[in-house]
């Protein structure tokens, strides 16, 4: 093979292993008489809202999409009218920040796995108690001591 095939090779590979954009600009058809191209903004393969050249730059429609800052879902991130290089930039910065947010929670759902529920019967009077792995030997330990009956099932944390 020579340099060109493997090259082309390597570069189709690498493109499965690249994480995909959250956020993309796709050009659309415009009316008849527009003199720049809309482009739709699409948030993880969506419609989003739509960029358009106004009188004096681009506009966002809705703004562009950041993640939210109170847990899942997006905002929206307003930059004025500006040229369409302004709103690229800004994209590009928002996909590194989908990007950053989708390790983070993957990363917290790595480090905090499962819980234990440990349902308690005391002498007729039933309650119910989460704890950590850890500290579930301790407390059957204890449990099983004082003759407590119990069941404890693990749950996985959203």
């Amino acid at each position: 093979m020579d340099r060109v095939k493997i090259a082309s090779e390597l570069v189709r590979l690498a493109k499965g292993l690249v994480a995909a954009k959250a956020i993309e600009l796709v050009k659309s058809p415009g009316a008849m008489m527009e003199r720049q191209p809309r482009y739709m903004i699409r948030l993880h393969g969506k419609d989003w809202g739509e960029l358009y050249f106004n009188m004096r730059g681009y506009v966002a429609e809705k703004g562009i999409p950041v993640p939210s800052q109170r847990g899942s879902g997006a905002a929206s991130l307003e930059i004025g009218e500006k040229g369409l290089s302004a709103f690229k930039m800004e994209i590009a910065r928002a996909n590194r920040e989908w990007s950053d947010a989708g390790k983070t929670a993957a990363a917290k759902s790595l480090v905090a796995v499962y819980q234990v529920s440990v349902d308690i019967d005391v002498g007729g009077f039933k309650f119910s108690a989460r704890v950590s792995p850890d500290d579930l030997p301790d407390l059957e330990k204890v449990l099983k001591k004082k003759g407590i009956k119990y069941n404890s099932r693990a749950d996985y944390w959203d």
